[in-house]
């Protein structure tokens, strides 16, 4: 149903402007009180089609976009996964990271989500002393132009004394990439806290530390790395009960953040007792978890925990998990020993546990399956358009939950456009 019919504010929203206002005024209005740049310029950019094919095409471009994530995502996971087929995983997850499909698979409202992830990897290169590329630099703007909470990643990644010390010494291409960045950072900062000031948006979070880390480990973890995990409804915690299933879910998700944090551990131990190994990869996935983890917390607690919070987190993860399988069987040793037959089985443990995730994970919501399509909704409006006086009809979207509309004049109805 992704190509039938428009998804929530894909069309009452970024089409909708797009329709109603001029250009540039459209791309620079903000949605739920803050900037949301890529979601704006695909609204623009489905204008110039005909009116029949508008659901598909923008289903295409989000598809194009999201295939240009994989891209910037793939090349710059060069410097934290030197394995190809784990740095395909990687990427892959953009796509099919389980969290994506209950509501925002292939809705350009998840594009800011998932724009966080390439561009905390080209952050951290950037810290790193890696140069950027033209497409680098128009990710990371997208990025921070798209999702007021890309302000805390930039901040987490970028701000460190060393890097007041050399500035004088940085090149002049940096320095401008750094003016960019921190410009794109307080022009989104102020437009959020200027809404927040008038009070269109409040800030309205669960209050409680315990259920953000518990969603967490439930929404984050779990879904990310277990087959057929499903999540749990915030309404699980009215009155605090906790329930069996509650306390099994959260026991298993914990298991595995032990886990990962005793090959952190192992990692940061060999990078400590052995002077050849670098820390840089320690030093990449560290960023990676602090940064995100802020993010989920400064979400979580401040506004809502809600699935769609959980998307940039779990590609974090992720990533974590494929660096540390990644650094260890790259580990020096005899090839036909046993611990490097076991190090390289890993690679197959790992991709076989995403794909299955992957797989049995897949389950459309009914809030993308079920309602009318835009043919059916366009059918009807042209026929309420033949009925004299008739200057404006509104076409039904997704999700048949709720009384969504677009809404269009009679002659951009009837109008034959050219693709």
């Amino acid at each position: 149903m992704a190509y039938l019919n428009f998804y929530a504010e894909d069309g009452i929203l970024f089409f909708q402007d797009a329709k109603d206002l001029p250009f540039p005024i459209d791309l620079l209005v903000p949605a739920g009180g803050y900037f949301v740049l890529v979601s704006r310029i695909i609204g623009r950019l489905i204008t110039f089609f005909p009116v029949e094919v508008l659901p598909l095409v923008n289903f295409i471009f989000i598809c194009v976009a999201i295939a240009i994530l994989c891209a910037v995502t793939w090349r710059n996971l060069s410097n934290f996964i030197s394995n190809a087929l784990l740095r395909l995983l990687c990427c892959l997850s953009l796509i099919f990271l389980p969290i994506i499909n209950f509501e925002l698979m292939a809705s350009s409202s998840s594009l800011h989500f998932l724009l966080l992830f390439p561009a905390t990897l080209i952050l951290i290169n950037f810290r790193n002393g890696e140069s950027l590329s033209g497409i680098d630099t128009c990710v990371l703007v997208l990025a921070l132009l798209s999702d007021p909470l890309s302000i805390i990643i930039g901040l987490v990644v970028l701000l460190r004394p060393l890097n007041l010390k050399i500035w004088e010494s940085t090149s002049s291409i940096n320095k401008r990439i750094y003016v960019i960045i921190f410009f794109c950072i307080a022009l989104q900062g102020l437009c959020a806290a200027y809404t927040l000031s008038l009070g269109h948006r409040k800030i309205s979070g669960s209050g409680s530390l315990l259920k953000t880390i518990y969603l967490y480990l439930d929404r984050v973890v779990g879904s990310s790395v277990i087959p057929n995990w499903g999540f749990v409804n915030s309404n699980d915690f009215i009155s605090g009960m906790v329930t069996t299933t509650l306390l099994l879910r959260g026991s298993v998700a914990l298991i595995i953040v032990i886990f990962v944090a005793l090959l952190v551990f192992h990692l940061w131990r060999n990078s400590k007792n052995d002077a050849k190994v670098s820390r840089r990869p320690l030093h990449n996935l560290l960023l990676l978890l602090v940064a995100s983890s802020f993010y989920w917390l400064f979400a979580g607690y401040l506004f809502n925990p809600e699935p769609r919070y959980a998307i940039f987190p779990g590609l974090c993860l992720i990533a974590v998990i494929l660096m540390l399988f990644d650094v260890f069987i790259k580990a020096k040793g005899d090839q036909k020993s046993l611990i490097q037959r076991f190090r390289r089985s890993g690679i197959f443990f790992v991709s076989l546990l995403l794909v299955a995730t992957w797989i049995f994970s897949i389950t459309p919501s009914s809030l993308r399956t079920v309602g009318p399509t835009w043919n059916s909704e366009l059918l009807a409006a042209r026929s309420m358009c033949d009925k004299p006086g008739q200057e404006i009809v509104k076409l039904r979207i997704l999700p048949s939950s709720v009384s969504w509309f677009v809404t269009m004049k009679c002659s951009e109805v009837n109008e034959k456009k050219s693709a």
